[in-house]
């Protein structure tokens, strides 16, 4: 093999590797997704937590409970605390996919 293909092959693997690497961060944030929501203990969320459960704002949820119909159910335990259900969550998150149609 000459220096040349040497080269070649080094460029090859470093973009291989970059590639990877993006793919691993990628698992990595599904992954932290995906134990969020399969945490068996916890059922109820805060506001903060619920907004960060699902990629959204607390001034979203915010927002949604000030509507007549919520899109996003809650319940509220006294006067000012707010609790999201993680079912009513992950229907949340299940409608918001786009699914492709062939």
């Amino acid at each position: 093999m000459t220096t040349a293909d040497l080269y070649k092959e080094l460029a090859r693997l470093a973009e291989e590797n970059a590639a990877l690497q993006q793919c691993n961060a990628a698992l990595q944030t599904e992954l932290a997704s995906r134990k969020l929501f399969a945490d068996p203990v916890k059922e109820w969320f805060t506001v903060k937590e619920a907004a960060e459960l699902i990629k959204r704002s607390p001034a979203f949820l915010d927002k949604d409970r000030m509507r007549e119909m919520p899109v996003i159910p809650y319940t509220k335990e006294g006067y000012r605390t707010v609790r999201y259900h993680i079912s009513d969550l992950q229907d949340y998150n299940d409608a918001r996919k786009l699914r492709r149609v062939v």
